[in-house]
């Protein structure tokens, strides 16, 4: 379901900007739901956010914006709750970065294995495996 643009280096930098902004700007609305004292939320849009951009644009620019998004969203949580910055304080933000970015790309990768592209929900199969 990958757009058909041409993939240039300039292209892929672009995407990958707007999808961690879009991913900062769904994952800090995420983070008013979230359970003090900790920053865990049960409501995260972010991650429909990355969803959908890797199934949209592709691999690399959904990995590496979901990436730099979450990275951008877990430092400025762990900060607020933890202090002054310090580079020990990066070290959680970016394996929950990854995580979230190895998280997008199972479920694109789970989608597109076992849905069929275009989705047009018309098949009672179709509406029930999505």
């Amino acid at each position: 379901m990958e757009t058909t643009q041409t993939k240039s280096p300039a292209n892929i930098l672009f995407l990958t900007i707007m999808i961690a902004l879009a991913y900062i700007v769904a994952g800090k609305a995420g983070s008013f739901f979230s359970i003090p004292p900790g920053f865990a939320s049960a409501i995260w849009p972010a991650a429909g956010i990355g969803l959908a951009s890797a199934l949209i644009y592709g691999a690399l620019p959904a990995f590496l914006g979901v990436y730099l998004g979450a990275f951008g969203v877990n430092t400025l949580n762990v900060l607020e709750y933890t202090g002054p910055f310090s580079y020990g304080s990066l070290l959680l933000p970016s394996i929950m970065a990854l995580g979230a970015s190895l998280q997008v790309l199972t479920g694109a990768l789970l989608l597109k294995k076992t849905v069929t592209f275009p989705l047009r929900f018309v098949v009672q199969k179709e509406i029930f495996l999505f």
